[in-house]
């Protein structure tokens, strides 16, 4: 996938075997805006007692009310991880599955609908307390399917996030 091959400012060296001469290209830096836009993010709700075991399994869920947008989601989009207690964001991280109940007992089996996640070279966290925070980190509970949110979300994330350990 384009979005996981991402080369920023990479110097790739390429060997003229019948030369035999050595020849450095430099890559030039991806627009990372441009690529996320046609991605499609989600954002899924934590709080303080979900949010570790969404990040010790890599795996967010939500209720069956949710199955309807969850259902669109496909491996390699984007997943956004909202503790709308704290305020903290942490994403892109990339589906790697689709919407299943993969973990039965995960949150003592409130969030049935489940997506699981990994953390790519991008992900990154940051609070909505933050400089310049999009809009959509300031409404109450923002799940769902994001739309041009994602791009601004993924911006910004990316502008003053900071990487996750």
């Amino acid at each position: 996938m384009l979005r996981e091959c991402v080369l920023i400012q990479t110097l790739i060296t390429l060997a003229n075997l019948a030369q035999n001469k050595t020849v450095s290209i430099k890559v030039r830096m991806v627009d990372l805006l441009s690529v996320h836009a046609t991605a499609n993010s989600y954002m899924f709700l934590c709080d303080q007692t979900t949010e570790a075991e969404c990040l010790q399994k890599w795996i967010v869920g939500t209720t069956q009310l949710n199955a309807i947008w969850c259902m669109e989601i496909q491996p390699g989009d984007d997943i956004y991880l909202f503790n709308f207690n704290t305020g903290v964001v942490r994403g892109p991280f990339a589906a790697i599955s689709r919407a299943d109940c993969h973990e039965p007992t995960a949150w003592g089996g409130q969030f049935p609908v489940q997506i699981r996640i990994a953390k790519t070279a991008m992900t990154k966290q940051a609070d909505n307390r933050a400089a310049n925070a999009p809009s959509i980190l300031k409404k109450k509970r923002p799940s769902g399917k994001l739309g041009k949110a994602g791009v601004e979300l993924f911006g910004w994330l990316q502008e003053v996030g900071t990487n996750i350990a």
